[in-house]
């Protein structure tokens, strides 16, 4: 207050206004700065006769809320920019959606305010009409969108749910898989077609796949300058990643073999070449 009392007479003296001058103008000073920030940040203190106003706060707290939807359109974007594949961006959006959905009804407005009990309680309406595979890819989705607030400092560790929530217990399936016999048989059913192009592609890529192991996705996403008959690299697998596969000499045959017969299958069709080593029979992939 004494230094409050100085600045004011100093003003004083210096301006050598009248007071009622000074108070209007003081008065119109603070309407223009409750303007700007919004709020009263000015406290007012009369000294001597005088309207005087100090700025107590130079640095205001401002809590910032996280609510659903900004927070899971930055995380799509995130993802989006990671290169991750459209469909697993879908899944995201339409899984955290669906949590965020609960989460309101249950009085959780936004993401902080999420409960490992309100978690697991999600988690068990889930599993009434679904799997415990679909419950345990739904908690991985929870998971990736915490884990986004946690790096982008918008959460601490401890306000993340998820942590120490475990995976349901799934029954493992027993996969069924085809034997070297079963495997030649399909070879030579697709052998017999009578459009050689569709015959010599077709056993190709049973043969690459069995050979391989490349998933369908990863067969016809094969690009052209990426097959030879030494090695197959596959640039778009899972999660982004690559690998390099060696062929066996059946599988270098079989390659030279469908080459020859695409390349003047769709030359005597006159259909351009393109980038892609599977097409069907318009030249498409």
């Amino acid at each position: 207050m004494a230094v409050i009392s100085m600045i004011a007479e100093a003003i004083k003296t210096s301006l050598n206004v009248d007071i009622k001058v000074f108070t209007i103008l003081n008065m119109a000073v603070i309407q223009i700065m409750d303007v700007i920030y919004e709020t009263p940040i000015l406290s007012q203190i009369n000294v001597k006769g005088w309207c005087f106003f100090v700025h107590f706060d130079e640095e205001l707290d401002i809590e910032i809320v996280i609510n659903w939807y900004s927070s899971l359109k930055e995380l799509i974007l995130v993802k989006t920019s990671e290169g991750f594949k459209q469909e697993t961006i879908k899944n995201y959006k339409c899984g955290i959606n669906h949590f965020s959905e609960y989460c309101i009804s249950k009085g959780a407005e936004i993401p902080s305010r999420v409960t490992k009990s309100l978690l697991r309680t999600y988690l068990t309406e889930l599993k009434e009409g679904h799997t415990a595979t679909y419950c345990n890819s739904r908690l991985s989705q929870i998971r990736v969108y915490y884990d986004f607030l946690i790096q982008e400092d918008y959460l601490t560790e401890y306000q993340d749910p998820t942590r120490r929530v475990k995976f349901m217990p799934k029954q493992q399936k027993l996969l069924v898989i085809f034997n070297d016999r079963e495997v030649e048989q399909m070879i030579a059913e697709a052998g017999k077609q009578k459009n050689k192009f569709h015959a010599e592609r077709d056993k190709l890529m049973i043969m690459i796949m069995a050979d391989c192991g490349l998933r369908v996705n990863e067969l016809t996403n094969l690009k052209d300058e990426n097959v030879s008959t030494e090695s197959i690299f596959v640039d778009k697998a899972k999660r982004g990643k690559q690998r390099m596969l060696y062929v066996t000499p059946p599988v270098a045959q079989q390659i030279i073999k469908y080459r020859r017969v695409r390349d003047a299958y769709f030359k005597s069709k006159h259909i351009p070449k393109n980038q892609m080593f599977f097409r069907n029979f318009r030249g498409k992939t």
